[in-house]
């Protein structure tokens, strides 16, 4: 997942996102009509690519795809990235019709924000971890990749407000791809009855110095203050 702070508006952000989201050269017999429609393209004549990335960025595509002044906007596509397509850049002309320039624009492919739960089943799969582990990271790759909520033990109001809409799913629900949890007793196996559990480790230190962090910031992602590792 990519994000971008602001409105991406000012020349020398486009050119730095230009230098830094550049993926390669490609083969243009690959950007068929057929694979244009599978991949929602806005095409635009007549730009500059500096202009070309700045409406790709506000429409809100993944890719910018350019050839001459042909403007590609599209979404993800594998079959147009493939490494098989890519021409050397040495080899490379975008004013030559058969060649393309594809950059990513730094946003989220919208096919990653769609997400649903499960019809209920019985197979619960418990994720289990030392807090501070990265339960909760996991949890967020998972979900993008599989476009299925995760869910938690926990009902954690502040997680489900953030976009863990599974949080607030009844963890024997069966309805979410898998249920956080910190606890691995048999009696917690055996409340849950777990079908099968992951179980996450990280190094004890690092795991440890999260949990603080946690705890102190009330955040997932914030920071306890240099004096709050202070001993008394």
């Amino acid at each position: 997942m990519y994000h971008l702070r602001g409105n991406c508006q000012a020349s020398s952000d486009i050119g730095r996102l230009l230098s830094e989201n550049f993926i390669g050269c490609f083969w243009a017999f690959v950007f068929s009509r057929n694979s244009i429609a599978e991949t929602q393209a806005l095409t635009t004549d007549n730009l500059s690519l500096h202009d070309c990335f700045a409406s790709c960025f506000r429409n809100r595509t993944a890719l910018v795809v350019y050839n001459g002044n042909k403007c590609n906007c599209v979404h993800a596509s594998e079959t147009l990235l493939e490494k098989r397509w890519r021409i050397n850049i040495d080899d490379c002309n975008a004013l030559q019709e058969e060649h393309l320039l594809i950059w990513r624009t730094g946003l989220e492919d919208p096919i990653c924000e769609k997400k649903r739960f499960l019809p209920p089943h019985r197979d619960l799969v418990a994720l289990v971890s030392f807090p501070g582990s990265g339960n909760t990271w996991l949890r967020h790759l998972l979900e993008q990749a599989t476009g299925i909520y995760t869910g938690s033990v926990y009902t954690d109001k502040d997680m489900y407000n953030k976009g863990f809409l599974g949080e607030m799913e009844d963890g024997k629900s069966g309805r979410t791809l898998l249920v956080k949890d910190h606890i691995y007793t048999d009696k917690r196996i055996s409340l849950f009855d777990y079908s099968s559990i992951i179980l996450l480790v990280r190094n004890p230190f690092k795991a440890l110095v999260a949990e603080f962090n946690r705890r102190k910031s009330q955040n997932h992602v914030g920071f306890a203050k240099p004096e709050d590792f202070r001993s008394p």
